[in-house]
Order: C-alpha cells, then sequence, then structure tokens
C-alpha cells in the first residue's frame, strides 16, 4: 500500500483576538479567522482497514477562542458489506457532525460525499485537532484531497446545535405538490439569532437513514418559512437498497436578514414531480441520526458572500445540464472574491450541489470542486452513479481554506465552482441553489469603493430613472435617508420596478466584480426582494443577481451582495433594479449603491 502524504498550512501562531476580549488591531490591517488557522489535506487515496487518524494538526491559542472546524472529502468501499465513519475530533474527544456511509444490503456499492462540522470554543493552549476515520464493517478508503480545516479566532457571533439522539421516524405526503407551494417539514434543530447588521451564514451537517425507501431532505429554514434559491442549498438523498442504507446530509445557507430571526434544520421529503413517469407518492420514512449538527454566525465580516444562479421558492426541481459523461467541466457558479489590503487572506469556501441522472442512465461519476485563479485548489465532491440506480439523488460538497501559504492576497480572485459527468448518462444534472459561499469569519465591514449609479438617493428627483410596467413618484415620508426617497406603484406584476441604464458605467469600469446595494420597503405585507443587472451582449441575454432579503411594511431594509459581471462581444444594454419574488404591493426605494471592486 503506498505511503500516504498529507499538507498543512498553517500561518504562524501570532497574538490572536479572543471571542471575549476585543483588542485594537494596528491601522491599516483587517482582521480575518485567525493567524493560526490551519489547512490540510490527502495526498493519495487512504485504505481504512481499523480506525485511523488520516489528518491530524496542532493549534497553540493565545487566549480562550472560537473555532470553526470542517472536513469534506469523499469515500469508497473496500468490499460489499462496508459502513463507513468519518468524525472530527479535538483532544481525543468527538466534536461536531457524525458523517456515516452505510453500503451493507446495498446492490450499488457507489462512491460517496461526506461531510462533517464543528463549532466550540476552546481556552488557551495546546490543542491537537483529529480527522478519524473509523469503520463500523469491512473496509473502505478515503479519497485523495479529503480535508480539515481549522479557523481559528472566530469573532463574529457563532451558535451551536446538535441532536443528541435519533429523530423519530418521519413520513411525509407530498404527492402533487409544485413550487412554490410549501413543501411539509419538521424543525430538528433550532437557534435564535439577534443580527444587527451583516449576513447571517447557516451551515447544517448530519446523518439520515431510511426505514423505508424514498428521496430524504433536510433544510435550512428562516421563521418557519423554507428559503428560496438564491439563499439556500436542499440536502437530498435516495434510500433505498439501490443506493445506501444511511448517508451523510449537509446544507449551507447565506442570509441577508437583521432583527431577530429563528434559524432552523428541518426534516423533508422532496416532492416526486407529477409527470410521464408518474412516480406517485415519494415513499420514504426515515429518521435522522444523533450528533446532527447546526451552526450559524452572524454580523458584518471584512469577506463574505454567495454566488446565487436562481431566485425561485420552494423548488426542489432547479435543475442545470452538465453533459452526458464526456468529462467536461462545467462552471456551476462564478465570483470575484475581493480581499482588502491588510487582510491575512484566511477565507472558507464552500461549494455545495445535487446530482440528478436518469433511471437510463448506465452510471459514471458526478464531481464537484473549487478552483481560485485558474488553480484547482479544497478536497473534491463525487458522487458515483450505478446502473439501476440512474435516478437516484445523492448531494456532493467540497470546501477550502485558504490559510497558511494558501492564503489569498489583497486584491480580486476569481473563485469557481466547476462540475463534471464522467461516464454514460442521458443528462446529469446539478441543482441551482446558491452553490457557492465564502466567509472569513471575523468581525469587520467590508471594503466599499465609489458609487457609480446616478442620482442613487433620489436627491435630485426622478433622474436617471425609469420605470417599467409602474409609476414612480418622489416620497418625502418612505426614505431611509436624506430629503426623498421614491415610491414605486401601480404595480401590476413582479417586473413592474423602477430601473437605471447602466450600460455607459459598465463600459467605464469595465468587466469584474461588483458590490451592489439597496435600501427597500414595502407598502404592505413581507416578502424577498432581489437586485438583478440584466445585461444584453452579442451572445444575448443574461441575468446577475444577488441574494435576497425579505422586506417588510415596518422600515428600509438593505438588499446587498456582490455580482461577477461579464460579457461576450459588444456590450448592447444593461439595467439595474430590484424586484419582489411574489408581491405587487408598492414599493419604497432609496440609496443605491454600486462600485467595482
Amino acid at each position: 500500500m503506498k505511503k500516504v502524504f498529507k499538507r498543512c498550512f498553517k500561518m504562524l501562531t501570532l497574538l490572536t483576538t479572543s471571542s471575549f476580549l476585543l483588542l485594537s488591531a494596528p491601522e491599516n490591517v483587517v482582521k480575518a479567522a485567525g493567524s493560526g488557522s490551519v489547512y490540510c489535506q490527502l495526498a493519495n487515496d487512504q485504505y481504512i482497514r481499523t480506525a485511523t487518524a488520516v489528518l491530524t494538526t496542532t493549534v497553540n491559542l493565545s487566549s480562550a477562542q472560537q473555532i470553526y472546524l470542517q472536513s469534506d472529502g469523499r469515500v469508497y468501499p473496500g468490499g460489499t458489506e462496508d459502513c463507513a465513519r468519518m468524525r472530527i475530533y479535538v483532544d481525543d474527544n468527538p466534536v461536531g457532525s457524525d458523517s456515516l456511509i452505510d453500503w451493507r444490503s446495498s446492490r450499488n456499492d457507489a462512491q460517496h460525499s461526506y461531510n462533517c462540522i464543528a463549532a466550540l470554543t476552546l481556552p488557551a493552549g495546546n490543542h491537537k485537532i483529529v480527522l478519524m476515520a473509523i469503520p463500523l464493517a469491512g473496509s473502505f478508503s478515503v479519497g485523495a484531497k479529503s480535508n480539515l480545516s481549522v479557523m481559528t479566532d472566530i469573532t463574529v457571533s457563532m451558535q451551536a446545535a446538535q441532536t443528541t439522539g435519533d429523530s423519530a421516524v418521519f413520513d411525509f405526503t407530498t404527492y402533487g405538490i409544485a413550487p412554490p407551494e410549501p413543501i411539509p417539514h419538521t424543525p430538528l434543530l433550532s437557534l435564535n439569532v439577534n443580527n444587527a447588521s451583516g449576513p447571517i451564514i447557516a451551515l447544517s451537517s448530519g446523518r439520515a437513514y431510511y426505514t423505508r425507501g424514498g428521496d430524504m431532505m433536510l433544510g435550512i429554514y428562516k421563521n418557519g418559512m423554507a428559503l428560496p434559491t438564491d439563499q439556500g442549498v436542499w440536502s437530498v438523498n435516495d434510500g433505498f437498497d439501490g443506493c445506501e442504507r444511511q448517508a451523510p446530509m449537509y446544507n449551507h445557507a447565506y442570509m441577508n436578514a437583521v432583527g431577530n430571526q429563528t434559524i432552523t434544520l428541518d426534516a423533508s421529503e422532496i416532492p416526486w414531480p407529477v409527470n410521464s413517469e408518474n412516480l406517485g407518492e415519494n415513499p420514504a420514512r426515515f429518521q435522522v441520526g444523533a450528533g446532527t449538527t447546526l451552526v450559524v454566525l452572524n454580523g458584518e465580516m471584512a469577506v463574505s458572500g454567495s454566488a446565487p444562479q436562481s431566485t425561485s421558492v420552494n423548488d426542489c426541481w432547479n435543475w442545470r445540464n452538465i453533459g452526458t459523461g464526456t468529462g467536461e467541466a462545467v462552471a456551476i457558479a462564478s465570483s470575484i472574491v475581493h480581499i482588502p489590503s491588510g487582510h491575512n487572506g484566511v477565507v472558507m469556501f464552500q461549494a455545495k450541489t445535487r446530482f440528478q441522472g436518469d433511471i437510463s442512465d448506465s452510471g459514471g461519476n458526478g464531481f464537484l470542486w473549487l478552483n481560485i485563479d485558474g488553480v484547482d485548489v479544497g478536497s473534491v465532491g463525487v458522487q458515483g452513479i450505478i446502473n439501476g440506480a440512474g435516478n437516484s439523488q445523492r448531494t456532493a460538497c467540497a470546501s477550502y481554506l485558504s490559510a497558511g501559504s494558501g492564503a489569498l492576497t489583497p486584491g480580486n480572485h476569481v473563485v469557481t465552482v466547476y462540475a463534471k459527468a464522467q461516464g454514460s448518462f442521458a443528462h446529469l444534472c446539478t441543482s441551482t441553489d446558491v452553490p457557492l459561499i465564502w466567509f472569513d469569519g471575523q468581525s469587520g465591514s467590508p471594503e466599499v469603493g465609489n458609487n457609480i449609479l446616478s442620482n442613487p438617493g433620489f436627491e435630485d428627483g426622478l433622474t436617471s430613472w425609469a420605470g417599467s410596467s409602474a409609476s414612480l413618484q418622489l416620497d418625502t415620508a418612505n426614505k431611509a435617508e436624506g430629503n426623498y426617497g421614491c415610491r414605486v406603484y401601480n404595480r401590476t406584476a413582479l417586473n413592474s420596478l423602477a430601473y437605471q441604464d447602466i450600460r455607459s458605467q459598465l463600459l467605464a469600469g469595465g468587466q469584474g466584480g461588483y458590490s451592489i446595494s439597496a435600501w427597500a420597503k414595502l407598502a404592505s405585507g413581507s416578502d424577498n426582494a432581489f437586485i438583478e443587472v440584466y445585461i444584453t451582449d452579442s451572445s444575448g441575454g443574461h441575468r446577475y443577481i444577488v441574494s435576497s432579503s425579505t422586506l417588510s411594511s415596518d422600515s428600509f431594509t438593505k438588499v446587498e451582495g456582490t455580482m461577477h459581471i461579464t460579457w461576450n462581444g459588444t456590450l448592447q444594454g444593461a439595467s439595474l433594479y430590484l424586484l419582489t419574488q411574489t408581491s405587487t404591493s408598492d414599493l419604497y426605494l432609496d440609496n443605491f449603491h454600486m462600485s467595482k471592486y
């Protein structure tokens, strides 16, 4: 057996900021996840026959600190009756989620992605952190590039909740449900967040096993409502004797929301579509295992964001075709991530998607990975798909922590999530619910450039703004600040909006990363809203969106995010506007901002 080599990126241990005592940072220094942060990954596959520490590192903390831990990778069976467990240990104690893949009694043993997370506070001193691979039955292999990330000195608010035992049996009825109709769900874990500003980032990881076959599903919810696809990713695993008896399930979410919010991890099932296959009711009956974990971080961060690809609600069937198995890499999400001057370059990047094949597929593998500035980085998510279970849906993951010698330099970096189909498929698909998020975990404000918009706060009347299927009016009572806001009324459809032509600004600024924000509220009710830039070029029309925020009629809410705007050939037109998802109530707008970074 080959000797397995491991690599760790670790920065020199410096005086770090305690999560309890904030110290003054030197001028022009932007704090980020601690300088003791570590990234390790396997260089080669490792065969596991007994409990094995596959990755080990130590951190030396100068003070008590909040620590975030994550491991992503892939495992595959060594025989026919195997069961694999992946778990993170700190100072010889298991922490966080329990990732378990049980191939016993399966007719189709296939390679599978795994994910482990943990959030805890550690005292000052040396701490040993280990990724353990444990065969509960038979043997298995841990794939090359499987990783272990240690983010030290998290200073934004961070909470965690964990199930202490297996859940009750879930058995939902979902036949005939289609977007945007809500899907039945039951909370497993709950955390209350009071967020003054900045994003709310939720991460979950656990395991589920079936007692009757079907598609099991977990999702992150906010205030009892499913997140739209621009904010959160669903996790689905088909459980029956053609797949795994038990499998890891994991989610991430990036939300712009302030005030008191209840974030939950909920169990559900994916509604089978009513189409020509006429599959009927999803018969899934399942339980969620002990150790399932929900982590929530919130607050202003110097570096954080997401790359949403769609904006639908209660939509589990939002697909992108990635090919027939030729192995061509397909970019399923991309963004420019800006590292401000003085930042230490430590940022966590996470990619997740669901693979969906066809019943006629002969099979192969679906791959998922991250790329920064043209170089593949981090773990590789793999889902094996075997003939006879071609239409079985599963979730894959990949991650990378840019720490140590891999820390990002100040400036702009192009981050891309790639997927590919290798094998024989009719049309392997990935889901479009937000595939990419990133964060540095440190309190701080994002760098803001010069505003390129004309009359962004309506202080010069309605100059530079126009209505599309709507009327515009200056408003002195409903404004975020200054003397005026803009009322958008006579809204008869979701595309009834106020817009600004920004072609000249984009031509002047050029292709690349843009930070965009606006303040908005509704005249009545509540709804999700997002900012969109629509461009036309030599190849057609293209949409760019930012993660949505929930508007109310009580006060103005900030909608913000980043975009990586590109065009082919000639830029023929470009418009910026704010859209609601379901409401046609009057809309109040103020203080738009768009800057190049």
